[in-house]
Parts: structure tokens; C-alpha cells; sequence
């Protein structure tokens, strides 16, 4: 059927009651309007692919379930292009010599492209999509008819421009961050290749979705450093340990000579009162540093829990001795809030003194970076439901959002060196002692982390 008179102006003089579906394309093939009979019928595309100087063509635009139509296009005063639909469920029998075989190759395309389970984009030389399979427009989440009026970069935000797109040879480009609609983000890989239909050069866009094999080997790797972290930790726990054992012995011989000038001392009477104190100060300080060594090869050595009865409060008090130089060091003061005759309770005294340690070093990093007064309280109580409760609250800037979902989940960390254990040892001693362990953030500022204990049944 021939195309009306052209009038010049898009959508003007379009015979609304021709049978025939009708419609006026731009000078790229881009629907401009079109008749009641064209808008009625579903499969017709927004875009034709056209070719610029042509006199007349026929494109073949066939859909999922086997229909095909002829879309007849001839040229428009306006400067774009008339064209008739007309629908086929075969494909017309072209007269000897004619086009036969580009035909039957052209079906033969289409319906591979529709059918196919890869994702596959139709890419025309300015970067406009001209056709998506069903498995495009499934990974996009976009309807077909709204992805032929966008653009590649609208989906590939880092692809090539348009003249790169069509200078280089067929190539796999590296995965790269792909935007669905919502703008949610995945990765994919792009393969490019190229094919000219009825004399249109178009870029072939196969898609492939690699997002969960990209977030695995990220896992992986992030496995892999967090493995080699901890071999380190091993190792400086085996250097440690030696060292605490080689210590011992320079420190006993301290302690000892110590205890003899100071026997000597009190020989001397009121003359040596000026050098009594010093020396009393360094076989404290050596006792000290003994405790200390005695500690580190405690926590480094292996064996079973041994679970004995103690009082939670002296454990506590044993802590703060054992972390005071790194609170005075920081200029954070620990205020302790201990409740007096608190029963005694079943526990392995070299795990709950880690828990304990672990939560009072948190709250003193936690405010390193805080301007003026940094308060460490510690308090102990006996709750309602007869449970020993130990609580350590800090002043420093809260639960961090990363740590907001699971606080105690293994390698979880916003610190910088950080490994992401600490916390989580704490939950498995406390529960390995049959309690529970919780944290919260302060009303002020700060969070405060708690852990109850269960005391022994009679």
C-alpha cells in the first residue's frame, strides 16, 4: 500500500482509518507518529533500522512467537522516512534470482537472537540500542520497547564512545560495573562483534553476567589476607611466648639482687633512706614485669579450660593492672564501679581475663581520637535472675554502621590493622560459659558492652 501524501510536518495528515499500520520515522528510524492500525498492533518496534541515502527498502522485523512483519520504508519530504507494516506468518516467496538466501539467513538470525539464553544488544553506529533479545531485557530489567530509546552508555556506563565502539576489531572487554533499571549495579563482561544487515553496520553486544564469580574471588581474596594476618599473629604469638620464657630468668635475677641491696640498705640505718625507695620501687616493678611474662605465656599456652571458682571482681581488678599503662598512655581514666560480695562462679580465669581484656582495650581505642575527658567505667552487678553482669562503657563515637548488623561476627573490623577477632573471641568465651554477651550505644555518646554469667547451681 503506497504512503499518503506527504504533508512535511511530522504527524500531520496521518490517515488514522487506513487498515494498513502507518507511521513516520525520523531521519535514524525513530517512530514519530503513527496511525490507530500501527499503535494497535503490539510486536511493531519504536525504532526501524533504516539506511541513510536509500530509495526503498524492506526490513524484516520478526518476533519471539514467529511473526514476522515487512516493514515497507520509503523516503519523506521531512527528511525521514514513511513506513507501511505489513504482518506475514511466512516469509514471502522471492522471484527467481532474487534474495532468497539473505533472507532465509536473516530469519535464520533473528531467530537465533531471540532464542538465544545469552543476553545479546543490537548497537547502531551513534550508540542507540536498536534491538534487544529477551534475555537482555530480563538482566536489564527494562521492557524491550523503552530499551530501544536508550542508549548504550545507559547500561555500560564505562563503554567505549560510539567511534571507538566501531573502530576496534571483534574483542572481550574486561568486566565492568552494568546498570538495571533502578540503578542497581552488577558486573559483566562484554563481547563485541559486528554484522551488517540490508547494508546497516550494527555492533553485536553479547552479555555476560559475572557478578557473583566477581564478589567470590573478591571473598576469596579477602580470605586469603586475612589468612596470611593471622599467620603472622601465630608467629608473633610463638615469638612472645619464647621471649616470656627468656625473660623470666633475667627478671628473677633482678628480683633476687634487688632483694639483697635492700637487706644492705637496712644495714646502713638513716643513711641510705635516700636510696631505699628507689630500689623498693625497682623489685616492685620487676614483680610486676614477672606477672606480666607470666600472663603472655599463660594466654600463648596450649591445654584444656580449667574452670575453678573465683571472684569475678578480682579478675577484673587484675585486667585494669594489666591495661593501666595503656590507659594513662592514651590519657583515658578508668573509673571502676564494682559491686561488693558478689558470689563466686565456675569459669577459666585465663579465658574470661582475655574476654574482660579484650572489651576494656576496645573502649580505650575507641576515644584515642576524642578531644578532652575520655572516661573507661567498669562496673559489676548481680541481676534480678541471680546472673553476674560485668558492663564496660566507653565515650567514644558509637557502634560503627558496619558493625551495627553483628558486632561479634568474625573478621568484621573499622580498624585499619585490624583483624576482626576480638570480639568475636569474647562471644565464644562468654557463651562457652553458658552466658550471653550484648552491646549498645549510650544515650550521650559511646556504647557499652555487657556479658552475663550464669552462677553454679547448687
Amino acid at each position: 500500500m503506497p504512503a499518503p501524501a506527504d504533508p512535511g510536518a511530522p504527524g500531520v495528515g496521518l490517515p488514522e482509518d487506513w487498515p494498513a499500520a502507518l507511521a513516520q520515522l525520523d531521519a535514524d528510524g525513530r517512530v514519530l507518529a503513527a496511525n490507530r492500525a500501527w499503535r494497535e498492533q503490539p510486536g511493531l518496534p519504536a525504532r526501524v533500522a533504516v539506511q541513510p541515502g536509500a530509495e526503498a527498502l524492506t526490513v524484516w522485523h520478526l518476533l519471539p512467537e514467529g511473526v514476522c512483519w515487512a516493514l515497507d520504508v520509503q523516503p519523506a519530504a521531512h527528511g525521514g522516512w514513511w513506513c507501511t507494516a505489513l504482518r506475514t506468518s511466512a516469509p514471502p516467496r522471492p522471484a527467481p534470482g532474487g534474495f532468497s538466501s539473505r533472507f532465509e539467513s536473516e530469519l535464520r538470525y533473528w531467530t537465533i537472537f531471540h532464542a538465544s539464553s545469552s543476553p545479546i544488544l543490537l548497537v547502531g553506529e551513534e550508540g542507540q540500542i536498536l534491538e534487544a533479545n529477551p534475555a537482555a531485557t530480563g538482566l536489564y530489567c527494562y521492557p524491550r520497547e523503552l530499551m530501544l530509546q536508550m542508549e548504550l552508555a545507559q547500561l555500560m556506563p564505562a563503554c567505549p564512545s560510539p567511534a571507538r565502539l566501531f573502530a576496534t576489531q571483534p574483542e572481550t572487554l574486561p568486566a565492568g560495573l552494568h546498570l538495571r533499571q533502578g540503578a542497581e549495579s552488577f558486573m559483566a563482561e562484554v563481547t563485541l562483534s559486528y554484522v551488517r544487515l540490508r547494508g546497516v553496520l550494527m555492533a553485536v553486544v553479547l552479555v555476560r553476567d559475572v557478578h557473583e564469580a566477581h564478589l567470590r574471588a573478591a571473598l576469596e581474596q579477602h580470605q586469603q589476607r586475612e589468612l596470611a594476618h593471622a599467620a603472622r599473629l601465630i608467629h608473633a604469638g610463638e615469638m612472645a611466648s619464647a621471649l616470656a620464657h627468656e625473660l623470666n630468668q633475667p627478671l628473677t635475677a633482678i628480683r633476687n639482687f634487688s632483694g639483697v641491696v635492700q637487706r644492705r640498705l637496712e644495714q646502713m640505718g638513716d643513711a641510705a633512706r635516700t636510696v631505699r625507695e628507689p630500689v623498693q620501687m625497682i623489685a616492685e616493678q620487676a614483680l610486676r614485669a614477672g606477672e606480666i611474662v607470666h600472663r603472655i605465656r599463660g594466654f600463648v599456652r596450649k591445654g584444656v579450660p580449667v574452670t575453678a571458682p573465683l571472684n569475678l571482681n578480682e579478675v577484673v581488678r587484675d585486667v585494669i593492672r594489666f591495661n593501666e599503662a595503656d590507659a594513662r598512655a592514651h590519657g583515658v581514666e578508668i573509673q571502676v564501679l564494682l559491686a561488693e560480695d558478689l558470689p563466686r562462679l565456675n569459669a577459666d580465669r585465663l579465658q574470661l581475663e582475655q574476654a574482660i581484656s579484650n572489651l576494656v582495650r576496645n573502649g580505650i581505642e575507641s576515644m584515642l581520637e576524642l578531644p578532652g575527658q575520655r572516661l573507661l567505667r567498669i562496673s559489676s552487678s548481680l541481676t534480678v535472675d541471680q546472673q553476674l553482669e560485668l558492663r564496660v562503657s566507653d565515650q567514644g563515637g558509637g557502634l560503627a554502621p558496619a558493625l551495627a548488623h553483628d558486632p561479634f561476627a568474625p573478621f568484621v573490623t573499622t580498624k585499619p590493622h585490624g583483624m576482626g577477632l576480638g570480639l568475636a573471641i569474647c562471644r565464644t568465651i562468654i557463651e562457652n560459659h553458658g552466658g550471653r554477651i550484648w552491646v549498645a550505644n549510650n544515650s550521650a555518646r559511646g556504647c557499652t558492652f555487657c556479658f552475663s554469667l550464669p552462677l553454679p547451681t547448687a
